[in-house]
């Protein structure tokens, strides 16, 4: 399937040009390209260089295409920053051509973020050595090949050597060392490899006396054109696959590898067979670009782990990571190591994977794959900075948001024998992470010995002392029968606000037929979504005749309750099914993460309130969700009577020794737990990755005293909303003149006093009540950072104030519970 099939998935005409039209337009801004490094003539250059090209395709059918192309790359010329690109190209001019730096002037430049949809980034030259230099080491002692990428040895000498069968269907003349680069770029990795075949080569050329002359002489009429003709190389894109071809001819001798204009995840079962080293830098990007079914088909395998399908209550978050382009291409790499029964993977990948629990088939099909396994995570990830990251001043090699890893797996049995998996990370700077790949040197990170099992099959270091009581205790998902991750909105700024005019004059905006529903955009400041359109919306809204009766309270942050406009016309995901039971005061809510993008976990809190989905943490990673006490008889039905959300089978587990426990004391002895620091600290690595699971109490005086704990906590976490006429649980003193204004790089901690700006302050507030956490949030500064350039009335100075009594509440609560969560922590009751 070619490239060009795709088009209906695309919404840029630099997507996908494959056809010859796009080869000669690349052809024609290279050549501008290197005039503008070379001769330092203004960008304007590529303009009319384009422009002249025009009459050169008026003649051709498609000249409508080429002309959208011209304009789109004579934009890309207009925006370059030059000073910034002829340093660029002085960078990689210092290792070889300076055109190297045209794919990343392109990628740079284009507009409507393809960059990052396309998940397209251009890979360091030192990263392509290290995983090139790790391929060829594996060749050579693993397979025995001498020559490494280089070697020209038959399947037949290969199959001999090592006792194995020639595959069905190949030839035992053939040359065993077929690599692809399943998405080559500007040419990156097949540079490198040959750069590391030329290296091995003529060092075995001079020890065997040959000249530099006669060496040279070799390379370009035989080893050279011998080596591109085993590279199997693809590229979409148009312009770095004209880079590609031209810098290769360069570097093979008298032959150039040819590079594809298709895309392998379409073809996979028409690839050149056997290929048996896939080497390279695919891109990745959460909005997968091959949605082709034989694409979708290739992950099939990871939806199992130990022949047991994945289900995950998040179908949706599922199949979005499956349906990474990431993730499809490591298949298509594992997939010629299953047809070859042998070979060689070495890639550069999202580091998701690593111990995403979505990706746990993944994990397992790979480590039942390989015969050794080796991961390099290079961290840089923006939402999974822990203190040791943000102290070692960590950097991305790509310069995004995404974390990144190595991925180096070999087989070289037909029968696989047990796995060796070695797991190594790199801390710290951009460029001291590729000064320490430079040379490929894979000695420079030190590794540790990992042990994937069933069910997780975790590629990164984990404690298992303590997993065997761990695994045996009940988890959240098996003591309440109904949970949902919190409310998605898509739009805070329509549904949510402080207080309830807000919200009933955007309801009167959007009842008001007058206003177009362009008007009605602008004056709301709300645009569509793929799930979400206003007009659809509007028209809902206006049909039910109860819409003024949905504001409701909202558990928004921790501490800190607002106001939602609730209809499901206007809410994205409202959760319906769960929320309905909540907002009674007899009712509660466990509201915690599943996964962790960075310890420690202290991703716990409660509510008795609708609640969003970023509640105690606005990391992608760690969605909060939500764990009634009591659920809706009939979920969908309001008036519906509460029952208890709790199973009992699970309740007398976990109680053995009680009967007749209330719903709320079971709750309160889980809330305390959670909140237990030796607890977070023995199990941090399984809390890191899926839902708390819960000990047994040792004693009927442990649990009494556990309860009261609990209690206590969620006292000081259930505040009175906002809105409360209460008088405040902690009294502030105001301290300064001028209006209580939150001023925009407030609030400032100092000396037990918060500044609101530099004029106005209130105390006393501990530096302990400053520095508490509940998940990624720090409720005191929170509160008032939400609240910048709004004039703090009365009541909004008495909420603030509860909100610190809360807390120092909270802190007083936590003193009691290591002493007393201890020996439930420990695993004391481990043979259960």
């Amino acid at each position: 399937m070619h490239a060009r099939d795709r088009d209906d998935n695309s919404d840029s005409e630099l997507e996908h040009r494959v056809d010859s039209d796009s080869e000669v337009l690349s052809g024609i801004w290279l050549s501008a390209f290197l005039q503008v490094l070379k001769h330092e003539e203004p960008a304007r250059l590529v303009h009319d260089r384009i422009r002249e090209a025009w009459p050169l395709l008026e003649h051709r059918d498609s000249f409508d295409d080429c002309a959208a192309i011209c304009e789109a790359l004579v934009e890309v010329s207009n925006d370059v920053d030059l000073p910034a690109l002829r340093r660029d190209a002085l960078k990689h001019s210092a290792g070889g051509l300076p055109e190297l730096a045209a794919n990343e002037w392109m990628l740079a430049a284009t507009k409507s973020g393809q960059r990052s949809k396309r998940g397209v980034f251009t890979t360091p030259d030192a990263l392509a050595d290290f995983l090139v230099e790790e391929a060829d080491r594996r060749l050579r002692e693993e397979f025995g090949l001498p020559d490494g990428l280089a070697d020209d040895s038959s399947w037949g000498a290969v199959a001999e050597r090592l006792g194995f069968s020639v595959p069905s269907g190949v030839s035992a003349k053939a040359r065993f060392v077929r690599i692809l680069d399943p998405a080559t770029g500007s040419g990156v990795f097949p540079l490198a490899i040959a750069r590391r075949a030329r290296k091995t080569l003529f060092a075995k050329w001079e020890r065997e006396g040959v000249t530099e002359a006669k060496a040279l002489e070799r390379w370009s009429s035989s080893a050279g054109p011998d080596l591109a003709r085993a590279l199997v190389l693809y590229e979409l894109m148009p312009v770095p696959r004209a880079l590609a071809r031209w810098h290769l001819s360069h570097e093979f001798g008298g032959a150039s590898p040819e590079v594809r204009a298709e895309n392998p995840l379409a073809i996979h079962d028409e690839l050149p067979f056997p290929i048996t080293v896939t080497l390279g830098n695919p891109p990745y990007s959460v909005r997968a670009g091959s949605l082709d079914a034989q694409s979708r088909a290739l992950i099939e395998p990871y939806r199992f782990e130990s022949g047991e399908k994945l289900v995950e209550k998040g179908a949706l978050r599922l199949e979005m990571h499956l349906q990474d382009d990431y993730v499809k291409f490591i298949r298509l790499a594992e997939l010629q190591v299953e047809r070859a029964g042998l070979g060689v993977v070495a890639l550069v990948t999202n580091s998701s994977y690593l111990d995403s629990p979505s990706l746990r088939g993944l994990r397992a099909s790979l480590a039942n794959t390989f015969d050794r396994l080796g991961v390099v995570n290079l961290h840089g990830a923006r939402t999974r900075v822990t203190s040791e990251l943000r102290e070692a001043g960590d950097q991305n090699v790509f310069g995004i948001g995404q974390g990144v890893a190595t991925l180096v797996g070999s087989r070289c049995r037909q029968e696989r024998e047990s796995l060796c998996a070695t797991h190594g990370e790199l801390v710290g700077s951009r460029d001291s992470k590729l000064l320490a790949l430079a040379g490929g040197c894979a000695h420079s990170v030190s590794k540790t010995a990992l042990e994937p099992q069933s069910p997780g099959w975790y590629f990164v270091p984990r404690d298992t002392r303590h997993s065997a009581s761990y695994d045996s205790w009940i988890g959240l998902k098996q003591l309440f029968q109904s949970s949902v991750s919190g409310i998605v909105t898509a739009h805070d700024r329509l549904v949510v606000a402080f207080e309830d005019s807000v919200l009933r004059e955007k309801a009167r905006l959007i009842c008001d037929e007058r206003l177009s529903v362009e008007e009605l955009r602008a004056e709301l400041g709300v645009r569509d979504n793929a799930g979400w359109k206003l007009e659809r919306a509007r028209a809902r809204f206006l049909k039910d005749p109860h819409r003024e009766d949905c504001i409701r309270d909202y558990s928004y942050r921790p501490f800190d309750t607002r106001r939602i406009l609730y209809h499901p016309s206007l809410v994205w995901c409202d959760r319906r099914r769960v929320m309905s039971s909540l907002g009674e005061p007899s009712n509660m809510a466990l509201a915690v993460c599943r996964q962790l993008a960075a310890p420690p976990w202290q991703h716990v809190f409660a509510t008795r309130e609708l609640m969003d989905d970023n509640y105690v943490s606005n990391r992608s990673r760690e969605r909060t969700h939500l764990f009634p006490l009591y659920r809706r008889m009939d979920p969908l039905d309001s008036l519906s009577p509460l029952v208890s959300n709790l199973n009992d089978e699970a309740v007398q587990k976990l109680l053995p020794n009680h009967r007749g426990v209330p719903p709320e004391d079971v709750f309160h002895y889980v809330y305390a737990i959670l909140h237990s620091d030796d607890y977070r600290e023995r199990h941090r690595d399984s809390l890191a990755v899926d839902f708390p699971r819960i000990p047994q109490a040792t004693s009927e005086e442990l649990f009494e005293r556990l309860v009261r704990a609990g209690r206590l906590l969620l006292d000081a976490h259930l505040l009175p909303g906002s809105r409360d006429e209460k008088s405040a649980s902690s009294a502030l003193h105001i301290r300064g003149s001028g209006e209580p204004i939150v001023a925009r790089g407030f609030p400032k901690f100092a000396d037990e006093r918060v500044l609101l700006s530099e004029d106005f302050a209130l105390e006393p507030i501990s530096r302990a009540a400053w520095n508490f956490t509940v998940g990624s949030y720090f409720p005191c500064r929170k509160w008032l950072k939400d609240r910048v350039g709004i004039r703090l009335s009365p009541e909004d100075l008495a909420a603030y104030a509860r909100v610190v009594g809360g807390v120092l509440a909270s802190l007083r609560a936590l003193e009691e519970l290591p002493k007393l969560a201890a020996p439930v922590a420990v695993g004391a009751n481990s043979s259960s």
